[in-house]
């Protein structure tokens, strides 16, 4: 886990510069992960095989599909298949995703 959120960090971080602010929004969802009782957090599936021209489309006020940013492309966590049929190689190279 830690290097996860140092590797993190390092890749989100642009200005290369101590950033308190960053490190604590990657760190406290791994704290709250480990330590709090309710967990309140955004789900974000990956998209493969998808093109569209718009940067985002609304299915409804909870749903988005979306472009990842190529800082958070660069920056996700290890995603490992649940499947054979699909490579993890082929799911790191997801362009959108569906946003709830």
């Amino acid at each position: 886990m830690i290097e996860d959120i140092l590797e993190r960090y390092y890749l989100l971080n642009s200005s290369k510069t101590e950033n308190e602010i960053l490190l604590t929004e990657i760190y406290t969802p791994f704290e709250n992960y480990i330590y709090a009782e309710n967990l309140h957090f955004d789900i974000a599936i990956p998209i493969l095989f998808i093109q569209f021209d718009q940067g985002e489309f609304h299915v409804n006020e909870d749903i988005i599909v979306r472009k990842i940013k190529d800082e958070h492309q660069i920056a996700r966590y290890d995603i490992k298949s649940c499947t054979l049929a699909i490579t993890d190689a082929i799911i790191s190279t997801a362009t959108h995703e569906v946003f709830f």
